[in-house]
């Protein structure tokens, strides 16, 4: 079973990737004649990129078996408080699509609502329940087909309708935004979601607050269409446009070069231009956050594959496991300065700012090479104070592979 799962993953993954590799060539191509809705409009790419993740992410969650959350105890409290607020608004929009006047029934609409919420519930359920939550990351990725087969297949009357929606509207609207809290509050921790709603309760009970801070409220129904609907703003707004346009392809091609190996050979050809003094391990770390950043531009894949790849040569070398993990960190942090690719920030920058890009890389390049001195400057200082414990050992063969930096000059 979890063979055909893996398996199944894979192909999903794999169409994904091509998805996106192909809308680059598309405007190009003989297809883009025939106005193919997930190819050629603004709001159904978006959808569909949004789509993929939550599919491929909710179904790699199952494969893996990650059900609930491993949260301290003050992190897990926070995702109470978010999830009594998740709560209390599906509580607040249900009560809206009963009492509102609109041309469709309710009864099937929040059926599918209440299905969603107690599966994305799980994630806090208690540790001995984490069966129940693998399996309700399957259910979920299979609950997420429906918002966006929806949109693709009704965009247009979507458009006119955004701000009267149909109950169906907003129930797609609120499934997909309570996969999305519940996949981050998993992977990255509570504390998104719970400003998400506490955002959204601000939005519904503005006023209530006094001065400045007042407005009329919205209801809502309205807020859930306006998230699922509008184009330039939420669910498929700038931010989704940035990681569509720009975001995926990076991680794509940092996937490749990890996948070929390039971290490896990377590490050998900086440890061959050092020598084997143990503070060149932390140096070509350094090394590393700034070549892998320079192709990748995320700091949590950065971090990941510097640990990996120097897991054991920190070890080797006597470096403490709290400085070496530090040193990984920050090393791989660099990704999100580093220019050419930088991080996310720097394209939402350009799209909002309308600035060049290239302006952009100018004013990160002084920034990389500061925060890059102060990681080596830590490295030294720590390595001094520990000399008398520390030694490398590493095998005199040298080992030069320049052509692992060929992508960055490419790009």
């Amino acid at each position: 079973m979890k063979k055909i799962a893996t398996f199944f993953l894979s192909i999903i993954a794999l169409i994904a990737a091509l998805y996106h590799y192909y809308l680059v060539f598309h405007p190009y191509t003989p297809f883009s004649r025939y106005q193919i809705s997930i190819l050629d409009l603004t709001q159904v790419i978006r959808a569909t990129a949004v789509f993929f993740i939550l599919f491929v992410g909710y179904f790699k969650d199952f494969v893996k078996e990650l059900g609930v959350a491993r949260l301290g105890r003050v992190r897990k409290t926070i995702g109470y408080v978010a999830e009594i607020l998740v709560i209390w608004f599906t509580i607040l929009l249900i009560q809206s699509m009963i009492t509102r006047k609109a041309e469709d029934p309710w009864n099937l609409p929040i059926i599918l609502i209440l299905i969603t919420l107690i599966l994305t519930m799980t994630p806090l359920l208690p540790q001995r329940l984490n069966k129940i939550a693998v399996y309700s990351n399957a259910a979920i990725a299979l609950i997420n087909m429906l918002p966006w087969a929806y949109l693709v297949i009704n965009y247009e009357d979507l458009i006119y309708r955004g701000t009267s929606p149909l109950n169906m509207d907003l129930a797609m609207g609120w499934i997909i935004t309570l996969s999305l809290l519940a996949y981050v509050l998993r992977h990255i921790g509570p504390e998104m979601p719970l400003l998400v709603m506490l955002f959204l309760f601000y939005d519904v009970y503005g006023y209530v607050f006094p001065g400045v801070w007042r407005h009329p409220g919205f209801t809502p129904d309205f807020l859930i269409g306006k998230i699922y609907i509008e184009t330039e703003a939420a669910l498929w707004g700038v931010i989704t446009n940035v990681a569509v346009k720009y975001i995926v392809y990076f991680f794509l091609i940092g996937g490749i070069f990890a996948a070929l190996g390039f971290g490896e050979y990377m590490a050998k050809t900086f440890l061959s231009l050092l020598g084997n003094k143990p503070a060149n391990v932390g140096r070509v770390a350094v090394g590393m956050g700034i070549g892998m950043g320079m192709i990748s531009g995320s700091g949590a894949a950065d971090t990941a594959f510097i640990s990996t790849t120097l897991k054991d040569l920190f070890r080797k070398a006597g470096y403490d496991n709290l400085a070496a993990a530090g040193l990984a960190a920050n090393a791989g942090t660099l990704a999100i300065i580093t220019p050419p690719i930088l991080g996310s920030v720097a394209f939402i920058m350009v799209e909002l700012l309308h600035i060049p890009y290239l302006w952009v890389m100018i004013m990160a390049a002084p920034l990389t090479l500061l925060y890059a001195l102060s990681i080596l400057l830590y490295n030294e200082f720590l390595t001094r104070r520990m000399r008398n414990t520390m030694t490398l050992e590493t095998s005199g063969e040298k080992y030069y592979k320049f052509h692992v930096f060929l992508p960055a000059i490419f790009i």
